[in-house]
């Protein structure tokens, strides 16, 4: 709270400050005077309040579920595929901690530190050398690409995202949370329906995914799409499957079906992310399931998740739509994950993008190599062709 009070008195003081110089003004401009005075007031009223609600609300522990339940071309449920896995998130403010579980005994851990999203895959029973590891620019966790992890992030972590939604250029839509949005143009076709909650922090009570004509058009373009030869094939794929997507279809609706008041704030007991299929007339395609078991104050002091081995780490801060550079690869054996702006990674940054480059030209020379030996092939097939017409015509000739 020390902060929160600091921050109001210098908001104070620089009101102080800009009332005394609208004071000055000339009488006659009264109007201009009031308009002014009350434009800084909401202004900092605003500011105040929100940096009130990135730090002032307790930070929580939810230990809970998830459970996703596939459904047939009839829309019955497949039993045998039913998943089940377990969760635990901590939450304060902008910054949260994930560790979901996966299949055998493997898990991610998640975290996010305001400013970027970290991600790790561990699994405890492989003797790796090191654990694979991703950053990403933002608040979104656009890795590894599971409802295992957006589902707890959509549910806990969502309000600060959904503050930004259509006010900030990095955040003017949310990607599908059922899709791998590294690879899918899908996951950016939606435009989003959002209800909240009333009470903070403010958490999605419901939220539509509604195909629209424009983003669909757009998707194939999206900055976040990897577009390195070993996606190609992958994202060529997704992309010849947008044809069954048509405006108005509402690919998938989250709702937060039971919530609780716990520590003044209003929390989902329970959620469900459904999913339909365009190829199924819109009929249900998956339900993913929230279910809480526990809610209580989390002991977090780091949302950065660490490994006890060496991370490899591959980081999506540094994609660039114009080079064609997706991300950067390199290793820590600290659990320092560096800052963007860290000296050591720009001769990584650069020699990717050499790599790039070389890559490019390389595939311009296969495409002319291509066109040239169709040519040649052309010269010399048609000549050959007209000269066994030829042969075929006068031998033909000569028997009758």
């Amino acid at each position: 709270m020390e902060k929160i009070k600091s921050y109001k008195a210098i908001s104070v003081g620089w009101q102080r400050c800009i009332f005394y110089i609208i004071a000055l003004l000339p009488h006659r401009t009264h109007v201009l005077r009031l308009c002014f005075a009350s434009f800084m007031c909401i202004g900092f009223s605003i500011k105040t309040n929100v940096y009130a609600y990135q730090t002032s609300l307790p930070a929580y522990r939810a230990d809970g579920y998830i459970t996703i339940t596939p459904y047939d071309a009839v829309g019955r449920e497949v039993p045998d595929q039913i998943i089940r896995r377990n969760f635990t998130i901590s939450v304060q403010g902008r910054q949260w901690l994930l560790k979901s579980a996966d299949a055998d005994d493997s898990y991610h851990l998640c975290g996010c530190d305001g400013t970027n999203v970290y991600c790790l895959y561990l699994y405890p029973k492989a003797a790796a050398l090191s654990v694979p590891g991703t950053i990403s620019e933002g608040l979104y966790p656009f890795d590894p690409g599971t409802t295992l992890v957006t589902l707890p992030w959509l549910a806990f972590a969502s309000a600060p995202y959904l503050d930004l939604l259509g006010k900030s250029n990095s955040v003017s839509t949310m990607p599908a949370p059922w899709t791998m949005p590294r690879v899918d143009p899908a996951a950016y076709i939606y435009s989003l329906e959002v209800s909240r909650l009333d009470e903070d922090p403010r958490l999605p009570q419901k939220i539509s995914f509604r195909v629209s004509d424009t983003l669909l058009t757009s998707s194939v373009h999206s900055e976040h799409l990897n577009t390195g030869k070993y996606y190609r094939a992958f994202i060529d794929n997704r992309t010849r499957a947008l044809i069954w997507y048509k405006d108005g279809f509402v690919g998938g609706d989250y709702v937060a079906t039971e919530v609780t008041n716990w520590m003044g704030m209003t929390l989902p007991v329970t959620a469900e992310l459904r999913r339909y299929a365009p190829e199924r007339a819109g009929g249900l395609f998956e339900v993913h399931s929230l279910t809480v078991t526990n809610f209580s104050q989390s002991d977090v002091t780091s949302y950065i998740p660490t490994s006890g081995s060496i991370i490899s780490i591959v980081d999506q801060r540094f994609q660039d739509v114009k080079s064609g550079v997706d991300y950067i690869q390199y290793q820590i054996s600290d659990n320092k994950w560096p800052n963007k702006q860290d000296a050591s990674l720009l001769p990584i940054k650069e020699a990717t993008e050499r790599q790039k480059e070389r890559e490019q030209l390389w595939d311009e020379a296969s495409s002319a190599k291509t066109i040239v030996l169709l040519i040649i092939g052309l010269t010399t097939i048609v000549p050959l062709s007209v000269l066994l017409w030829k042969y075929w015509i006068g031998k033909h000739r000569t028997k009758h």
